[in-house]
């Protein structure tokens, strides 16, 4: 990982995730797809812990742990 500001931590069983520079890392791993890099992240994982639901004040994700994806929630869920 590179040096910088932390915009968000979080640790679960078998995971670190950290975000650095709206780039997104599994125990250092980085993601192919980017995130916001404007504000800290908030970080809540769902009861079996096989996604984690991150977002910033203005902006949302999800985190699939089993398949590395990062589902972008921008614009309107219906």
């Amino acid at each position: 990982m590179p040096a910088g500001t932390a915009q968000g931590i979080f640790s679960t069983p078998g995971h670190l995730i950290t975000i650095i520079g709206g780039i997104f890392y599994d125990n250092g791993v980085a993601n192919a797809t980017s995130v916001g890099s404007s504000d800290e992240y908030d970080f809540i994982p769902t009861v079996d812990q096989s996604k984690l639901f991150f977002k910033t004040e203005t902006h949302a994700y999800v985190y699939d742990f089993n398949t590395q994806v990062i589902l972008d929630l921008s614009g309107t869920i219906t």
